[in-house]
Parts: C-alpha cells; structure tokens; sequence
C-alpha cells in the first residue's frame, strides 16, 4: 500500500470526467474510453480530493459524515487511491 500523508492531494487528469449516473459515482477517462465506478463512500471522496482538498481534510470531514473511525477511512482512501492511480485516473500532486 501506497504511504500517503495527512498533506497529499490528487491531480485529476483532463482527459478524465467524473458523473453521477444513476446514483452512482463513474470516473470516465475519454482518452483510453476505459472507466471506473465508485460506491457511496468512495463517491465522497473522489468529491473532496477533486475539489482540492487534502487526504487529511477529506478523512477528518467524511469521518464527521459517516461516524466512522478516521484509521478505517484513511486506509480505504489509500487503497481506493492506489487502485485510481493504477488506472491513471489521478496522479499525486508534487509535496
């Protein structure tokens, strides 16, 4: 797993759009023509990081919305991040 710090924040590439379908969240990359569908939590997420904000301050606000422990998001953001960077959906953005 990828270590990410409380700092870190995505760069979404311009080629990739995200849209709600159906209630659904779907990352489409319209270079490759390849896309990737995200859950309700998963959905939240891309929604803070795309919008500029830290994985720290993503944690901390969707910890509030969810109750959930901030340990258990920060470690399914890592691994939701990692599968997006495997699919050249977001990269990291320079510390």
């Amino acid at each position: 797993m990828t270590d990410l710090e409380d700092s870190t924040r995505i760069i979404v590439p311009k080629q990739v759009v995200a849209k709600e379908v159906g209630g659904e969240m779907v990352l489409l990359d319209l270079e490759r023509g390849s896309y990737f569908k995200l859950n309700v939590t998963a959905a939240a997420l891309w929604r803070t990081m795309a919008a500029g904000q830290t994985l720290g301050e993503g944690v901390r606000q969707l910890g509030e919305r969810f109750e959930a422990p901030e340990e258990t998001l920060r470690r399914e953001m890592a691994l939701l991040l990692e599968d997006l960077m495997k699919e050249r959906l977001v990269h990291l953005a320079p510390a």
